[in-house]
């Protein structure tokens, strides 16, 4: 590995529920739950990013799914000879949906990884779901605020010893996750206080930059002027039309309502994504009801067809 390149790792490519959802019957889990060849089963979103060559790495975002995602991955195992070691060494939120934060609370054993966060989010899984207070009960913590003006920060453990990642994180308008609303959080905030970032990583060493936004509604001058900067995009692929849940008969809200652009149309995530096509296109976060999960789908052609890449459980990329 070249020193200022980033090793990445797709932990999860699913969205909140994954594939198969447990109680849903649309059409790709259920596809999912038979062993169809052409649908792969995915776990909760989560990366994984190393800039030390895979001694040290960083999670961006921690998945409900997070104690399958690295059980299942030798390279998050303890040292040889370690009774309780790891070299997950800090996570880092883009916000504070469940999805992106429960597994948290997996990892609580000993104490666990220094938390990166908004203020906005700190708040909300504090408020909302005591993350803090109970990871305090199982060992020592420590959180940092990040800014969100994609200023750059330092990651470092709990222990303080720099891990060779940089990240910026920038707002981008979503939503305040429903069990945050439920207690009142958010309001008096505008939508670009916080509450959801996209996050510009990069090695200390220099190099190439990585740009994670697996939620966004708003594709504006702002999101392009920060994604200009990146060679390598995973960004939102929840849902291909802003209709599709609604057409289901799932919801009553479209995928705009939810906090996503969709895939398709002429102001969607595919055509947006035509500005850069000299960076590494990805979607991530990609909902149990897309019917790109189809290899074959006519959906997942013409989003190929355009330069964009459906990320899965597994890939290893180096920045």
């Amino acid at each position: 590995m070249t020193a200022s390149r980033l090793r990445l790792r797709v932990l999860g490519s699913g969205a909140g529920g994954g594939l198969p959802q447990w109680n849903c019957g649309c059409p790709p889990c259920r596809a999912a739950r038979a062993g169809d060849p052409r649908v792969l089963s995915r776990t909760q979103s989560s990366l994984a990013v190393s800039a030390d060559g895979g001694a040290r790495w960083v999670l961006l975002n921690a998945s409900p799914d997070v104690r399958v995602q690295l059980a299942s991955w030798a390279a998050a195992a303890p040292p040889e000879g370690a009774l309780r070691a790891s070299p997950i060494a800090a996570t880092v939120l883009s916000n504070a949906d469940l999805d992106h934060c429960l597994g948290l609370l997996i990892l609580r054993e000993g104490g666990a990884p220094h938390l990166y966060a908004t203020a906005p989010t700190l708040e909300a899984i504090e408020v909302g779901l005591g993350v803090s207070t109970a990871l305090a009960a199982y060992g020592p913590t420590k959180s940092t605020v990040l800014p969100t003006d994609a200023s750059e920060v330092a990651i470092v453990d709990r222990a303080g010893a720099d891990t060779g990642v940089r990240v910026a994180a920038f707002s981008v308008a979503s939503k305040v996750p429903p069990y945050a609303a439920a207690r009142g959080l958010g309001k008096g905030r505008g939508e670009l206080d916080g509450d959801t970032v996209g996050l510009l990583v990069k090695s200390a060493a220099g190099g190439r930059v990585l740009a994670y936004v697996p939620g966004v509604r708003d594709l504006d001058e702002r999101l392009a002027g920060y994604l200009s900067r990146a060679d390598v995009i995973f960004i939102d692929g929840t849902f291909f039309t802003n209709d599709e849940m609604t057409s289901l008969g799932l919801t009553t809200r479209d995928a705009r309502a939810m906090g996503h652009a969709p895939l398709s149309g002429e102001h969607g995530i595919v055509s947006f994504l035509g500005r850069f096509t000299a960076a590494e296109r990805w979607l991530v976060h990609i909902n149990n009801t897309n019917p790109i999960h189809f290899s074959d789908s006519p959906e997942r052609a013409w989003v190929e067809s355009r330069g964009v890449r459906v990320s899965y459980d597994g890939l290893e990329l180096e920045v």
